[in-house]
């Protein structure tokens, strides 16, 4: 059973060489009390015990060279999760040639333990640097 967010994303803002950042704020909770949970930062796959924290992942599809499937666990040194509060996330990524070509392109946050539920504030995906023009 699949449980998370989807968002489409504009492809024409996907330019080869420009540079996003992924911000977030994340909690989870447990599924029936509502009381904040853990999860291990240092588990960064989905290590089917659903001990991980929440990832992000940009999915693109019908691109040049086959599919995209990037997935980002936070960056931030020293993280450690606080499950009483929302959480930082942050995570970089620069587009290639192969993402800029997709004709489809999704963000997903999800994968989490299925006894918890992700609760999100202000997450963005926004330009870092100089962007390139977009398409018309």
């Amino acid at each position: 059973r699949w449980r998370g967010l989807r968002q489409k994303l504009d492809t024409r803002c996907f330019t080869s060489g420009d540079e996003y950042t992924i911000s977030a704020k994340f909690r989870l909770v447990n599924a029936t009390s509502q009381v904040g949970a853990w999860c291990d930062t240092n588990i960064q796959w989905n290590d089917r015990h659903n001990t991980q924290c929440p990832s992000v992942t940009i999915y693109g599809w019908n691109c040049d060279e086959g599919n995209v499937y990037w997935r980002f666990w936070n960056q931030q040194e020293g993280f450690e999760w606080d499950p009483t509060t929302f959480n930082d996330f942050s995570s970089s990524f620069i587009v290639d040639d192969r993402l800029a070509s997709c004709e489809a392109v999704n963000v997903y946050v999800n994968e989490v333990n299925d006894q918890y539920e992700i609760v999100m504030d202000d997450v963005q995906i926004s330009a870092t640097g100089t962007e390139s023009p977009t398409k018309e």
